[in-house]
C-alpha cells in the first residue's frame, strides 16, 4: 500500500535500488543523497519522514533541522551509531528515532566494520601501503618496509560489544594475546575467558601493542583517548578506530604520534564528520605521514552489508507507518 506523506532521503541508495523501491511504496521521495545542511533543511519543511546514514553526511538533524520540520514523525537512519541525531530533542519533540541499534539478529550478520579493523591492523603493522606505494614507484626493497605478525601482539579491544567481539575472535585465531576493556562486560563464556579483561583503560594502554576502538561514542566515551591514557602507551602503538571519531582527542594523538614516529594510526573515521572529514587534522596528517591510514567511513560499506542494513532499515519504517496509520 502506497501511503501519502513524504520521505526525504538523505544518504546514497544508487547501491540498492530495492531499497528505493521499498520506500517508494511508503510515499513521495524527496531524494537528496549529497544534500547541504542547507538544501535538507529546505527539504525537510513538511516531510514526515526522514531516511539517512551518517556515512558521507553532511546533516546532522538538531535543532535547526528539527525546528524546521514541523510535520516531522520519525528520523529512520540505517546505522547502529547516533552521532548525527540528536536523539534526546526529537523524542522530546515527538519525533521517532529508529535505528538499527538493538536489531541483533541483523547485526550478528554484518562483520563489515570489525573486518575493516582487522585489515587497517595489519595494512599498519605489515607497512603495506608504504610498501605498495614504493612499488608503484619502480622501487623493489623489502628492508625499510620490515613488519609485524599479529601471532603474539598484544592486541587490546575497548568495548567487546558485537564488533568488538568479531574482531577479538579474528586475532585470537591469528594467535594474538586479547586484552579487553569494558566495564559492562565479564569474563563470562568460554570465549572470553580466553582474554584478559583490564580494570582500566591505563592497564590496557601500558601493556597493548595494538589497541582497536568498538565503543559507542557517548558522553561518558567522548575523548576516551585522551593524553593521559596516551602517556603511558607504548612508543609503537597502532591505535585503530573504525568506531567513532569522538573516541579520540585529535589533537592529542597528533602530538603523540609526531613525538612517536614507530607508532601507527588507523582511522575509519573522524570527530564531527558532518562537517567534512576531508578537512579533518587526522586526514591532513595523512597526507604525509605513511604512518595514519584513514579511509571514508566505509566500515560498513560493502555491498552485501549495505543491501542488508538498508533494507531492513526500510522495512522498519514501513512499520512504523502502517501502525501510524491505524
Amino acid at each position: 500500500m502506497k501511503y501519502s506523506e513524504t520521505i526525504l532521503v538523505i544518504t546514497d541508495l544508487e547501491n540498492v535500488p530495492s531499497v528505493k523501491k521499498q520506500l517508494q511504496q511508503l510515499g513521495h521521495l524527496i531524494y537528496l543523497p549529497d544534500a547541504s545542511p542547507a538544501e535538507a533543511l529546505d527539504a525537510v519543511r513538511g516531510v514526515e519522514y526522514i531516511f539517512t546514514n551518517p556515512n558521507n553526511s553532511k546533516v546532522f538533524i538538531g535543532r535547526e533541522m528539527l525546528g524546521a520540520a514541523t510535520k516531522l514523525r520519525a528520523v529512520c537512519t540505517a546505522s547502529t551509531g547516533l552521532t548525527h541525531v540528536d536523539v534526546t530533542l526529537a523524542r522530546a519533540q515527538g519525533v521517532e528515532v529508529l535505528s538499527l541499534t538493538k536489531e541483533m539478529q541483523l547485526l550478528r550478520q554484518l562483520a563489515s566494520t570489525a573486518e575493516l579493523a582487522l585489515g587497517l591492523t595489519i595494512s599498519l603493522l605489515r607497512h603495506l601501503v608504504p610498501a605498495a606505494n614504493s612499488v608503484q614507484k619502480g622501487h623493489w626493497d623489502y628492508r625499510k618496509f620490515m613488519g609485524k605478525q599479529v601471532r603474539n601482539q598484544k592486541i587490546g579491544i575497548v568495548g567487546l560489544g558485537r564488533l568488538g567481539s568479531m574482531y577479538a575472535r579474528y586475532v585470537a585465531a591469528m594467535g594474538a594475546e586479547v586484552m579487553v576493556y569494558d566495564p559492562y562486560v565479564t569474563s563470562g563464556d568460554v570465549e572470553t575467558q580466553a582474554y584478559h579483561f583490564c580494570e582500566n583503560i591505563i592497564e590496557m594502554f601500558e601493556s597493548c601493542d595494538v589497541i582497536s576502538l568498538h565503543a559507542h561514542a557517548n558522553e561518558e566515551t567522548k575523548n576516551i583517548i585522551n593524553p593521559a591514557v596516551l602517556a603511558v602507551a607504548k612508543e609503537h602503538l597502532v591505535l585503530i578506530n573504525t568506531a567513532r571519531g569522538e573516541l579520540v582527542d585529535e589533537q592529542a594523538l597528533i602530538k603523540f604520534l609526531n613525538a612517536n614516529p614507530k607508532a601507527c594510526y588507523g582511522a575509519d573515521v573522524v570527530s564531527d564528520e558532518t562537517l567534512g572529514g576531508a578537512s579533518s587534522p587526522i586526514v591532513q596528517m595523512s597526507l604525509n605521514s605513511s604512518r595514519v591510514i584513514v579511509t571514508p567511513h566505509i566500515g560498513g560499506m560493502t555491498l552485501d552489508g549495505q543491501a542488508l542494513a538498508y533494507a531492513h532499515a526500510a522495512k522498519m519504517l514501513a512499520r512504523f507507518v502502517e501502525v501510524n496509520q491505524m
